[in-house]
């Protein structure tokens, strides 16, 4: 199947504007999202917006992320504005900063800056990420009667703006926070290059904090951290052994 192009007589449809561009596509594995400019009373002012377009195989998870995002925001949990809702795209505000997947790569990559970008990785992870969790998870515990967690939590979901910004929560589930975590701590891992002694030190940081901020039960972070891990080493030797075989 080719790649789809934007929506542009849906977006209409539901926003009513018709004055704007596209400026970028966001890497996405799921949905197609997309960063667009708007002109504003018919000025050179252009305000920009993430339309994030629904795959058929995740339709069905509009109406949950809907939800989540409209009650996060109004509980004052650091989310994107939703500005509008069509059948198959969401229209939000745009975030300025980098993911947090992007600033743990630099500070591997950055020789020059090092030191100063892996204090604000670790600042960032420990110091706001992890408080933004404990209150999303008391904020949905609260609007679906039971505890509910992230389900993905993948660093290019949070943005290091203003202030620490979640924006996909099309995954959320029932299930427990240690699940959450010891998927946030393998990702880290495994992000490349993997392993590398300050990843291994500062996901042992993180869980630490963590266990103490959210309390968690260490014996089962750890069974679902060992779980985790051996399916993302199964998955990339799977991925490796596809790109050998063509």
């Amino acid at each position: 199947m080719g790649e789809r192009s934007f929506p542009h007589e849906e977006f209409v449809a539901v926003t009513g504007i018709t004055q704007y561009r596209v400026v970028e596509k966001y890497l996405s594995k799921r949905n197609d999202v997309y960063r667009l400019a708007c002109e504003e009373n018919h000025n050179q002012e252009k305000k920009h917006i993430v339309v994030k377009y629904y795959s058929l195989s995740t339709l069905h998870l509009l109406p949950q992320e809907v939800k989540t995002l409209e009650f996060l925001y109004w509980q004052g949990v650091s989310v994107p504005n939703l500005y509008r809702a069509g059948s198959n795209l969401l229209v939000m505000e745009h975030i300025i900063g980098p993911t947090l997947l992007e600033l743990i790569e630099t500070a591997e990559h950055d020789s020059k800056h090092q030191q100063f970008n892996r204090y604000q990785v670790r600042k960032q992870l420990i110091f706001e990420l992890l408080p933004w969790m404990e209150k999303a998870y008391a904020a949905l515990d609260a609007v679906y009667g039971e505890p509910v967690i992230l389900g993905e939590v993948h660093l290019r979901h949070f943005i290091a703006g203003k202030r620490l910004t979640g924006v996909d929560f099309k995954s959320c589930t029932a299930g427990r926070k240690e699940a959450d975590l010891a998927t946030l701590m393998a990702y880290i891992l495994h992000y490349n290059p993997a392993w590398s002694l300050w990843k291994r030190q500062l996901t042992q940081e993180l869980r630490e904090a963590a266990i103490q901020l959210l309390r968690l039960d260490e014996r089962i972070l750890g069974q679902y951290l060992e779980e985790k891990i051996s399916k993302l080493i199964h998955r990339r030797h799977h991925q490796q052994e596809q790109l050998f075989l063509g």
